[in-house]
């Protein structure tokens, strides 16, 4: 088991991206985590409610949820408490960014031998259901985790592996495809190093292997832009973060499979984690219910920030 560093970590965007933090945290390699606050112009109605509290989960959030929303708390040591003082479990986990780097592209990023080690020893427990919830197409997932006693869902949501088979969880219309290809390709053609994937409920603008990301940048900012009105016209979903622009089919995100599977068993303890705008979903419906640690800077809703996907990795392990 590693040994863990619950040392506070700062947790908005211009502090994690300031030359001081980022010294410290090369410093501190990547086992470094901390809870957060949700950020300043959260609701009232989302800073407290008042949930009938049962579990050791349910008093721990809220506690949390009741704070000043810049009040940080000290570490995730209440979530390994209640990780093992729990009888019945359920992990939410993404894939890219998460429990795995960013690789330059899509096909790079397979998991490593200790991260299916450390999913292995999780997904084996009896008091545990594991979810990899990923942006990522079935067949991608099969290939790199489908041998583990993992729960796959796949595509944002779109698709779910059940008994063995993978299903589709909406009425899967591609006719939108052409027409919004026609917009995508050009931005492809014009930046260098760029590539558009195609996946059966969407098309995906990658930029992360650009000749020039700061170009490529601005141009998936104007492509973003000029995707937006179509795509809202047509009932889509359009996503610009983690160095892609993706527009999917409609009627299905992660915070809808998330609360569906969560809706289906008596959870005593609930942790979801991410690092993208598509978790956002999954931190949102889940925040009152779950533990939800946010890997990387950037906004969130969540209530725990981890630096990086080595950081969640450190802690899962401890987990196990």
């Amino acid at each position: 088991m590693v040994k863990l560093d619950l040392r506070k970590t700062p947790s908005s965007p211009d502090q994690i991206n300031s030359p001081a933090c980022l010294a410290g945290t090369a410093g501190r390699a990547a086992n470094g985590f901390s809870s957060i606050d949700v950020s300043s112009d959260t609701s009232p109605s989302e800073k407290t409610f008042s949930p009938k509290v049962n579990s050791p989960l349910e008093r721990t959030i809220l506690r949390k949820s009741s704070k000043a929303v810049n009040e940080q708390s000290d570490d995730l040591k209440p979530i390994l408490d209640a990780y093992h003082l729990a009888k019945k479990r359920l992990l939410f986990l993404d894939y890219d960014g998460t429990i795995v780097p960013f690789a330059p592209k899509p096909d790079q990023a397979k998991p490593a031998a200790e991260t299916l080690s450390v999913i292995g020893k999780l997904s084996k427990d009896k008091l545990n259901t594991v979810i990899i919830i990923s942006g990522r197409d079935e067949r991608e997932l099969d290939d790199w985790l489908g041998h583990l006693p993992v729960h796959l869902i796949a595509e944002h949501g779109t698709f779910e592996k059940r008994a063995g088979v993978w299903q589709p969880t909406v009425n899967i219309d591609e006719s939108w495809k052409e027409q919004i290809r026609q917009i995508m390709q050009p931005f492809v053609q014009k930046t260098p190093g760029t590539l558009l994937e195609e996946k059966k409920s969407g098309l995906v603008f990658h930029y992360r292997n650009a000749f020039s990301r700061v170009n490529a940048a601005k141009i998936a900012d104007e492509l973003y832009r000029k995707l937006k009105p179509t795509v809202e016209k047509q009932g889509l979903h359009i996503s610009h973060s983690s160095m892609v622009v993706e527009v999917r089919c409609g009627g299905a995100d992660k915070g809808q499979a998330a609360q569906d599977l969560l809706a289906s068993g008596n959870y005593d303890f609930v942790l979801c984690a991410g690092d993208s705008q598509t978790d956002e979903d999954m931190f949102n419906e889940l925040k009152s219910k779950a533990f939800c640690i946010k890997v990387g800077v950037g906004k969130t809703a969540a209530n725990y920030r981890v630096s990086s996907p080595e950081a969640l990795l450190n802690f899962l392990e401890a987990c196990a």
